[in-house]
């Protein structure tokens, strides 16, 4: 376990023990200090939210631990809305039309036993919002649990099946409203990357070759983090190969995959295996038809590729490859710069 981590999870669980000890604080200290507790304890969870969302920090365990700090929140809120509170929120949920509810947690479930406590958590914050809102005369009619599956970016990853991931949710959600006497809702999901990423790749034509002996080898190619920002911004993962080499057999050599954009940041791939290759062979990475696309850029005035359409071994153009002059387009020169003659 690295420091940072263990740093992060003494910190939850001093979090954890201040959300605890507040259940016994004194009726009087309450009445009086009660907002004032809770935009502390909501300021120190957003805080532990903020590390718990860092690039590196995405795993479905950790989603499961940012969840429950969110539900720490609730059940704090709850507990403080005393009587002095509640004619302002009575107030202000009579001007609020509540019929839905909707959590956002991101398309990038891998593991199924995560995904269950997750939903699990999910659907037990979910139903004590309802309950609440009934409290105030709003019936929720809709559910939409968001986000779902992530996909087999890498032969590590293990997302669970649709079927699987739906069953998991629509139980516990059953369960949950049977169990308080609720009418069962309009269930919605937003299956997001789960049903695109698959359907695209990028391909990369190799460029120079740069070896330090005893230490790694680099390949540049002709792309990188002005076409896949996912890898800099949160260190994400992809499977690869040669495009001659679609099996990547023989894949004996290992390689750190730079781009364009002179940051070193701009990395595709650390230590990926391939097999022989040289400068001007094509390499093709997979799982990019979500996100790269619509997070492209021109950063360092890069042009964006040409994006193709491939079906039943036809290919056409649906977004044309940009052109030095299409950025500079939209430059304007101001009058006073233009010598006159």
């Amino acid at each position: 376990m690295t420091n940072r981590f263990k740093d992060k999870v003494d910190a939850i669980k001093w979090l954890v023990l201040l959300l605890g000890l507040s259940v016994f604080l004194p009726a009087g200290l309450i009445a009086k200090q009660s907002m004032a507790v809770i935009f502390i304890i909501v300021i120190i969870t957003l805080f532990f939210c903020t590390l718990l969302t860092r690039p590196s920090d995405l795993s479905p365990d950790r989603k499961v631990l940012l969840l429950f700090l969110t539900l720490c929140v609730y059940i704090s809120f709850t507990h403080y809305l005393n009587d002095s509170c509640a004619p302002c929120v009575n107030k202000a949920f009579e001007k609020v039309l509540f019929f839905g509810l909707l959590i956002w947690i991101a398309s990038s479930r891998l593991t199924v036993m995560p995904s269950l406590k997750f939903d699990t958590l999910s659907t037990f914050l979910m139903i004590s919002v309802i309950l609440d809102a009934q409290k105030f005369g709003h019936h929720i009619e809709k559910l939409n649990v968001g986000g779902g599956l992530g996909i087999k970016y890498t032969e590590d990853d293990d997302p669970p099946s649709i079927d699987e991931w739906i069953r998991t949710i629509s139980t516990s959600v059953v369960k949950a409203c049977k169990k308080n006497n609720l009418d069962l809702p309009t269930l919605m999901c937003e299956p997001g990357r789960s049903i695109v990423s698959t359907a695209g790749i990028t391909v990369y034509k190799i460029g120079a070759f740069k070896e330090i002996p005893g230490i790694r080898t680099y390949l540049s190619v002709d792309g990188g983090m002005s076409d896949n920002p996912r890898p800099i911004t949160y260190q994400s993962n992809y499977s690869a190969c040669l495009v001659s080499n679609p099996l990547n057999t023989n894949s004996k050599n290992k390689y750190t995959i730079a781009g364009k954009h002179c940051e070193s940041g701009d990395v595709l791939f650390r230590e990926i295996e391939l097999s022989d290759c040289k400068t001007g062979d094509l390499i093709c990475v997979f799982g990019t038809g979500a996100y790269n696309n619509s997070m492209s850029s021109n950063y360092n005035r890069i042009p964006r590729p040409a994006t193709l359409l491939v079906c039943d071994s036809e290919a056409e153009i649906i977004q044309k490859r940009e052109s030095p002059l299409d950025l500079l387009k939209y430059d304007v020169l101001p009058d006073r710069f233009i010598k006159q003659n």
